[in-house]
This record gives C-alpha cells, sequence and structure tokens, in this order.
C-alpha cells in the first residue's frame, strides 16, 4: 500500500510540474540534407531531451510520444520563404515493467516500425535520431532554386493512466519542444530532376 501511495504521489508531482522545467537544453543537432538517387534525405538528432524525471515518467507506466516535425522551404531574396511540405515522424516509447524491456515504434505516415529494447540507452539513442528520412522526390523541386530543412521535435504523453485522465483532464501533457534548427542551404542538382 505504502508503495502503491509513493508511486501515486511520484506521477502527480512529475505531471504538475510546470513545462519550464523540463525545458532545459533540449535541442536537435545539425540538420544533414542529402540528396540520395531519387530524393532529398534529411538527419539529425534530438540532444539533452531524456532527463531522469522523463525516464522516471515511462518506467511509472506513462507512455511518451515523441514527434519530429520536419519541413521543406524554399528561400527567396525579396520575398518570404516559402512553405514546400512537411512531415511528422511519430516515435512513442512505453515500459513493461513485468518483462522489463521498452517497446519503440515509429510511424512517418506511411511505414510503422516497432523495436523491444532491454536497455534504457539503446532505446534512447534509437528513438532521437532521425537518418535518412526522405522528404520529398527531388524531382519535385525546381532546378537552380534554394531550398533549406527545418526539424523541431515534441514530446509529450501518449495517454495518461485512464484513473489520472479524468481527475487531471486541466493538465498539459507537453514535456517539451525544442526550437526549429535549420539546415544549409541547398540546391537539386540536375540530374535528379525529370520537369
Amino acid at each position: 500500500m505504502n508503495k502503491i501511495l509513493k508511486t501515486l504521489l511520484f506521477i502527480l508531482f512529475v505531471i504538475l510540474t510546470p513545462i519550464s522545467v523540463y525545458a532545459k537544453g533540449e535541442q536537435m543537432s545539425d540538420v544533414l540534407v542529402k540528396q540520395g538517387s531519387e530524393d532529398i534525405l534529411v538527419s539529425s538528432t534530438l540532444t539533452g531531451g531524456f532527463s531522469k524525471d522523463f525516464e522516471d515518467a515511462i518506467r511509472n507506466g506513462f507512455e511518451k510520444e515523441i514527434i519530429f516535425y520536419i519541413e521543406i522551404y524554399r528561400q527567396w531574396n525579396f520575398w518570404p520563404d516559402e512553405f514546400i511540405l512537411s512531415k511528422k515522424i511519430q516515435r512513442t516509447i512505453r515500459y513493461d515493467g513485468l518483462k522489463k524491456v521498452y517497446y519503440a515504434s515509429s510511424y512517418d505516415g506511411l511505414y510503422l516500425e516497432e523495436k523491444v529494447f532491454d536497455d534504457y540507452e539503446n532505446m534512447k539513442t534509437w528513438v532521437s535520431k532521425i537518418g535518412d528520412v526522405k522528404v520529398t522526390h527531388a524531382n519535385l523541386l525546381k532546378l537552380k532554386a534554394t531550398y533549406f530543412i527545418r526539424i523541431k521535435v515534441e514530446s509529450k504523453f501518449k495517454r495518461l493512466p485512464p484513473i489520472l485522465e479524468n481527475i487531471l483532464f486541466f493538465v498539459a501533457t507537453t514535456d517539451f519542444k525544442t526550437p526549429w534548427k535549420k539546415s544549409a542551404f541547398f540546391s537539386v542538382k540536375e540530374n535528379h530532376n525529370k520537369k
């Protein structure tokens, strides 16, 4: 009974702690863009997003969601930058206390990838990194135009435990949001554009 009470108090503390407590330097590493044979690919890593409180919340039964927002823009010299398209990658994390494993999944709108991890550090590395993610086909971009990609990440509770969901409906579910991180400017190479 005492252990259950302590766990409930900890959960309430984590939920009621202001969002600013979590915002301690979460950011995206350099946004790297490369052109594959037909596609524009992007890579980046979330740094500083996994605090001890974050780990404790997962271990106490909270399902977390890490969402990568990716946007591509065309740069103009005398006009505001033109939004071209966006992509969202959702990573979900949950912990199974009986099996002592982490379940993580990644969904980009088309493909779902699921993994099981015995170790928190391995799971953290996989969840926080996007590598060579296809953003768009290169032939959809114009030759000689200058583009950039920007990325930000948001972490939030996927769903509160049912009993707390009804009691604490007014509590914000967002842990942190990173600022936007821009890539270097790039142009589409001629052999990639079929227009």
